[in-house]
């Protein structure tokens, strides 16, 4: 289950579209994920970048 706010929101739009369609949930729950992912990588991928011209390593 993910977790933290997004998932909050994921949650709440169980609530919201359960009685009308389990489709339109799964459909629109799964795109939003993957859009969510896809920001998470870009802002690692930023991250890493910043730490590596700071100097730092990303890895502990």
């Amino acid at each position: 289950m993910e977790t933290g706010f997004y998932g909050e929101i994921i949650s709440g739009m169980d609530i919201i579209y359960e009685p009308n369609s389990n489709l339109i949930l799964t459909w629109q729950a799964q795109t939003f994920k993957v859009f969510l992912k896809l920001v998470n990588l870009l802002t690692y991928f930023d991250n890493t970048i910043i730490a590596l011209r700071a100097g730092y390593s990303t890895v502990p």
